[in-house]
Parts: C-alpha cells; structure tokens; sequence
C-alpha cells in the first residue's frame, strides 16, 4: 500500500479525480525492461512511488522545486528506486531527443 505521510496538499494530490488518473496512468502502464520513462509535471513523484516499476529508469521534472523535495520524502516512505529527478520547464527539458 502507498505510503502517503509526506503529502503536504492532500487535496491536490489525493483527491478522487487525481487518484483516479493516477490509478488508470499505473494500470495503462506497460514497461519493455530496461526503459527510461519521462514524466513532465512530475509534482511530488506519487506516480512513480505507485508505479515501483522494476529495472526500469524513471525521471520525474518539474519546475517546483519543493514538490521535487517532497517526492523526494515520499520516495524514501515508499522505498521507491531508480528514480531521478530534475528541476526543469517543459520548454527547454535538459535531455536529449
């Protein structure tokens, strides 16, 4: 079960609609091995901390950077890994194509 201790907005971000979203994002999700993942607007990581793909590389940005440091707590709750995360703007993202 997802430990959601460190969720500063708990409205925002386990309300019924994100949680749903959430919910159909993790179940849609289909990992090849080995693969990087990109989530732009990553917030505070809960997909990811859900998510705990395993061998995959998942790169969460955002330009918030106290959501990258919650999910950064919410990641040490969940003992979620293999996660890196960047302060970045959907304009100019700091990895190549």
């Amino acid at each position: 079960m997802l430990d959601t201790s460190s969720v500063k907005n708990r409205g925002a971000f386990l309300g019924r609609l994100t949680s749903t979203i959430r919910n159909l994002a993790v179940n849609c999700y289909k990992s090849a091995g080995d693969s990087k993942t990109l989530d732009i607007g990553c917030g505070n990581g809960l997909f990811f901390a859900e998510l705990q793909a395993q061998g995959d590389l998942l790169v969460g940005a955002d330009l918030d950077i106290a959501l990258l440091w919650e999910a950064r707590d919410i990641f040490a709750d969940n003992d979620t890994r293999d996660v890196q995360l960047t302060m970045a703007n959907v304009g100019s993202l700091p990895f190549r194509d």
